[in-house]
């Protein structure tokens, strides 16, 4: 076989300036005797010697004869001046390889009917670095097994898009855990269907397997189910894959159904590249960005996650384990989740090491992180997640979901009360930017506003606006009305109907006219800090909120470091005469000993101190007055191994009144870790009294 020495190459000067009609001499090694190159590998005609470049300096593809050790001067097109003078060359390119030295045809040479799966199969299975020179071949269920692969500068297009589950190219490794696996800029994958095929664990543009190591720099497009690119087992793998306009059918789906790139079970992964424009084929279905994640992981260790993913996309990016194992120690590294449908950073199923730190996230739909918990399979296992360093930049603008936050902290089994809430999770450092602010504007042409800039406005793309005015809006706008913002040039504003119509760039025009003074005023819809769709608190394993940036954001069903652990007011309690009894709250009993603290009827409403520390203490409540002698008290108790002993100062005790009287008692002191905590109640009137909770609560004390 012979050996591609030019494939082609451009003769430049020593500037890198073009040589047109350049000429290119080939002589034995170490002599002026001229030998014969060749046209194509068969090694069937040689080439004109001095082989002559054409008006932009290209040369034709050169073989040589692997026999022979050549000499190669390089001159201008006068053949006076010398460019360089190489020798000895040979198998100065052996590495190099195009596919159509393996019999295959580009659709830019007529072969838009040729299948050239078998020959590209040879080709890439060669051991050569295959240069495609940007042209497009077209493939169907190729399988390549080697040792090694390098491939640049080539597209596959997918024969057969639109049946079963197609995996347009497969590479898997020659000897498991060996090998490596470059796929270059340029490498690229057109799954070309019509978006109705393919399964979300099956079908993919480019699946791996099995690689030592693995580089990619690929870019894989079309409409298909499945997922982009998908490697599984790699030891190394450095993915800057870029993933785009990859829409499927939505009709009957109720879960995701695709991934832009996966990796399972890989170890060390760094992650760069972007991925968007996923989902629904109906780009004006109001669910066209959900059921698919922009970069997904199952099972992988040492994960270091940038890049870019968004918009369109439902989970930009989703770190979830699975009955096979979590993934361990992952840190987000200057990742930005743009317009996610859902979800910017999700950590699920046990993820555990986890440390998000310089990450963004713009106008997620539902939080900007989320941390759920095990599954039933993983139950035993703790998180020990570190949720810091992500800065959120407005969200929920999409209106799709309720309870809107930064942080969600999620119950994933909600069959195993507790079993599925997250363990050891800390939140901290985080930082929420809403869109805010409100200011006049003039109308600068048909489809931009000016604003007065007496005030500060933040808008990011999507943020939710109304108008307001003295007089008349000018034309086609109107007051009660929701637009959805976008700046432009020169902090100049343009809206939209639509917040779909504001990521996708359509903008409302032919604005003319109005009187008086105009006013835009920036909507938030983000509801909350952190919040918890249910309140539960493990004593061993307590999840820490503090130190983190949200303004006036509150948190919701958080058991917090510096948030009161609340019981909200509870229902009427009858208390008979001297008899002790504690303030009630709901509470659940599991394995983990966690406890609710949601007030209202129930079980007795305790707290489980989670670290050595000082805690303001407050109980507070109504008891009913009437005719009658006697106190009431009520009291904080708490155990620290010994039994419930009342602590502070002693019970406030109060005379009963004819009328209803508040009692309440504030404690800040000292506790150490696993202390349980309660509020004891207590009179002696002679009759029942009615108590109701007003508040119960724990508060951590910052040092």
């Amino acid at each position: 076989m012979a050996e591609l020495f030019i494939n082609p190459a451009r003769a430049t000067d020593t500037d890198g300036n073009p040589l047109p009609g350049a000429k290119l001499y080939f002589y034995l090694t170490g002599t002026t005797t001229p030998t014969d190159v060749y046209t194509t590998n068969a090694m069937g005609t040689a080439h004109a010697n001095p082989v002559v470049a054409d008006s932009a300096g290209l040369f034709p593809s050169i073989y040589l004869n692997p026999a022979i050790d050549y000499r190669a001067v390089l001159k201008d097109a006068s053949g006076a001046t010398t460019v360089y003078d190489t020798d000895p060359v040979h198998k100065a390119n052996e590495e190099v390889g195009t596919p159509e030295m393996f019999g295959c045809v580009a659709v830019e040479d007529g072969g838009g009917a040729t299948d050239n799966t078998a020959a590209m199969e040879e080709a890439l299975e060669s051991g050569f670095r295959i240069e495609g020179r940007g042209k497009t071949y077209r493939v169907s269920a190729l399988v390549v097994t080697a040792a090694n692969v390098h491939a640049d500068n080539l597209t596959l297009k997918e024969i057969n898009p639109n049946t079963g589950d197609p995996v347009t190219v497969t590479f898997n490794a020659a000897v498991a855990g060996s090998g490596s696996l470059v796929l270059g800029r340029g490498f690229k994958v057109d799954r070309a269907g019509d978006g109705t095929a393919g399964t979300l664990n099956v079908s993919a543009g480019i699946k791996v397997s099995n690689f030592a190591v693995v580089q990619a720099e690929c870019e894989v497009y079309g409409n298909a189910k499945g997922s982009g690119l998908l490697v599984e087992y790699a030891r190394y793998f450095r993915d800057d894959s870029y993933i785009h306009d990859m829409f499927c059918s939505h009709s009957g789906v109720t879960d995701d159904i695709q991934h832009g790139s996966w990796a399972r079970y890989c170890d060390n992964v760094v992650t760069g590249g972007l991925v968007r424009n996923l989902g629904s084929i109906d780009r004006t279905a109001a669910a066209r960005d959900r059921y698919n994640r922009g970069r997904a992981y199952s099972g992988c260790r040492n994960v270091m996650l940038g890049g870019a993913v968004g918009p369109g996309v439902d989970q930009a990016y989703d770190v979830t384990g699975d009955a096979a194992g979590g993934n361990t120690c992952i840190k987000l590294n200057g990742a930005h989740a743009s317009h996610p449908y859902s979800v910017g950073f999700k950590f699920a199923n046990a993820v555990l090491g986890t440390t998000a730190a310089c990450a963004t996230v713009v106008s997620p739909g539902l939080c900007g992180a989320m941390v759920s918990g095990p599954t039933t399979e993983l139950a035993n296992m703790t998180q020990q997640a570190i949720i810091s360093g992500i800065v959120q930049l407005g969200g929920g603008e999409n209106g799709v979901w309720s309870d809107v936050c930064v942080v969600k902290l999620d119950r994933n089994d909600a069959s195993a009360p507790g079993r599925g809430f997250p363990r050891g999770v800390t939140v901290t450092g985080n930082n929420f930017m809403p869109n805010t602010g409100a200011d006049t504007f003039t109308v600068y042409d048909t489809d931009e506003l000016t604003p007065g800039l007496a005030a500060a406005l933040n808008i990011y793309t999507g943020a939710r606006v109304r108008l307001t005015t003295t007089g008349t809006l000018p034309t086609g706008l109107a007051t009660a009305t929701d637009y959805f913002a976008s700046l432009s040039e020169g902090s100049r504003i343009r809206l939209s109907s639509s917040y779909a119509n504001a990521i996708d760039k359509v903008y409302i025009s032919g604005y003319a006219g109005g009187s008086g003074t105009h006013t835009i005023t920036v909507q938030n819809d983000v509801d909350w800090g952190v919040y918890s769709n249910v309140d539960v608190y493990d004593a061993t394993q307590p999840n820490l909120v503090y130190g983190n940036r949200f303004g006036t954001l509150t948190h919701r069903n958080t058991t917090v470091q510096d948030l009161k652990a609340t019981a909200a007011r509870g229902a009427v309690q009858t208390i008979a005469d001297v008899t002790t009894a504690y303030v009630t709250g709901t509470s659940e009993t599991d394995s983990y000993g966690i406890c609710n603290l949601t007030g209202g009827s129930g079980s007795s409403t305790i707290f489980t101190i989670p670290m050595d520390g000082v805690y303001t203490l407050v109980l507070s409540g109504l008891w009913s007055g009437g005719a009658g002698t006697g106190s009431a008290q009520c009291a904080l108790q708490a155990d620290s191994g010994g039994g419930f002993a009342d602590i502070g100062s002693a019970a406030q005790v109060s005379a009963f009144t004819t009328a209803n009287f508040t009692q309440s008692i504030h404690w800040t002191g000292y506790l150490t870790r696993n202390t349980v905590i309660r509020g004891r109640l207590y009179h002696n009137d002679g009759a029942p009294r009615d108590f109701t909770l007003r508040d119960f609560s724990v508060e951590y004390v910052p040092g």
